[in-house]
């Protein structure tokens, strides 16, 4: 046996990637980060564009989310957590959809999406 170390994610290690991430039932975020793992590359490229979006850093929240519709599956969801007015902060969000996200959806498909919530 060579002895071979595998690193593990700093998402799966950690409670957050980031100062501004952090974790909602973080015992099932860190099995589904551990379970998709280009993930946490994915969210890493996506805060600067959510700062670019929404003017200025935001906090998200992770939780896995599970859908019963057409057969059940799981996905991980970004909160992300905006004090706006509900039309201002949905516009920003369809801005992040339209400048970022839907160009980059096929590198996480279904398994991640971000969403908004209203605080």
């Amino acid at each position: 046996m060579t002895g071979i170390t595998l690193k593990k994610s700093p998402l799966v290690e950690a409670e957050f990637i980031h100062p501004r991430v952090s974790y909602r039932n973080s015992e099932a975020v860190r099995a589904y980060l551990a379970s998709c793992p280009e993930i946490e590359n994915f969210l890493q490229v996506a805060l600067p564009a959510l700062s670019r979006c929404f003017g200025g850093p935001v906090n998200i929240v992770l939780e896995v989310m599970t859908y019963s519709e057409k057969g059940a599956y799981d996905e991980l969801v970004g909160w992300i957590q905006s004090t706006d007015d509900v039309s201002e902060g949905l516009e920003k969000l369809d801005r992040f959809g339209d400048e970022w996200f839907l160009e980059q959806l096929s590198r996480v498909g279904n398994r991640f999406n971000f969403n908004i919530e209203f605080k």
